[in-house]
Parts: structure tokens; C-alpha cells; sequence
């Protein structure tokens, strides 16, 4: 294994979280101003990145499993213990960096994990409006979805498309 290398991956998956984290706010606010064209290219930008981040996640599984570490975030806690053990049995001041590195990156991608449901609910929000407005074109009324006074549901269907009123 290389000693270095799953070091080198974190610092790469710490800036690309940091990255994701930036673009999940551009994109928030893109939804929310409904602009389009910019919205198109942050999604491709994420598409490259988050690409990136599944390589970097396979190369950092492969070189714990070969260190004999589980290929998962217990594993590489593990693995960032025991390299901190090693650099304080030689004395170095900044034993702790890679746990600390480690940390901080499990709390990017909880943040990106937040932003990201919070972008689906605006999409969301945003798809079943867009579908009203098109069934109130359409002539669809939600009138039938309401109790009449006899209570019963239905019947009341006989709306015209918007255009034909």
C-alpha cells in the first residue's frame, strides 16, 4: 500500500465535498429564480463532480481493504487512529491531522446530504405547481377531489379546458 495515498485521497474528497457543497447552494438558488440555463450547467459540473468523488471513493475502499481495513467510514476512522498512533509514537506535532481531515469531511458531506434533500423538496414543490397549473389549463379541476353537501366525492368533473371558457 501506498502510505500516502489515502491521505492524498481525503485532501482530493475534502475540496470536492467543499465543491459540491458550493455548487448545491448555486443550485438552490437557481431552482428557486427558476434559471434554467444556469441551472444546466451546474448539473453537468455536479455530474463531473460527483464522478470524481465515486473514483476517489473506490480508490479509497481499495487501498483500506489492502491495508485490511473494512472499506467503509469505520474502517477509514480505524485506519486515521491508527496512522495518528504511528505519528505520535515518532513525535510529530500534527498526529491528528488526518482524523481531523477525516471528521471534517464526514460533516461536508452531511451538509451536502441537507442541501441536497433540500434542493429535491423545492424540485418537488416546484413539479406538483407546475402540474396544477397544467391541469387547471387542461380544464382538470381538484373540485372532484372535495365532499359535495351530500358528502359524496366525484360528479362534479365538468370543467372545460381554460382556453375554451
Amino acid at each position: 500500500m501506498s502510505p500516502g495515498l489515502i491521505p492524498k485521497l481525503l485532501d482530493t474528497d475534502l475540496e470536492n465535498a467543499r465543491n459540491l457543497n458550493e455548487l448545491l447552494r448555486e443550485e438552490r438558488s437557481c431552482l428557486e429564480t427558476r434559471d434554467v440555463k444556469a441551472l444546466d450547467d451546474i448539473l453537468a459540473r455536479k455530474a463531473a463532480l460527483l464522478a470524481d468523488m465515486e473514483r476517489n471513493d473506490r480508490a479509497r475502499r481499495e487501498q483500506l481493504e489492502e491495508a485490511g481495513f473494512a472499506a467503509n467510514r469505520e474502517g477509514l476512522q480505524d485506519y486515521c487512529q491508527q496512522i495518528a498512533r504511528q505519528q505520535e509514537a515518532l513525535g510529530r506535532e500534527d498526529s491528528n491531522r488526518l482524523s481531523e481531515t477525516c471528521e471534517i469531511l464526514f460533516q461536508e458531506l452531511s451538509i451536502c446530504q441537507e442541501l441536497t434533500e433540500i434542493n429535491g423538496t423545492i424540485v418537488s414543490r416546484s413539479r406538483n405547481n407546475n402540474s396544477r397549473v397544467l391541469d387547471i389549463l387542461r380544464g382538470r379541476s381538484d373540485e372532484a377531489d372535495t365532499y359535495s353537501e351530500s358528502g359524496d366525492q366525484g360528479g362534479q368533473r365538468d370543467s372545460r379546458p381554460l382556453g375554451s371558457a
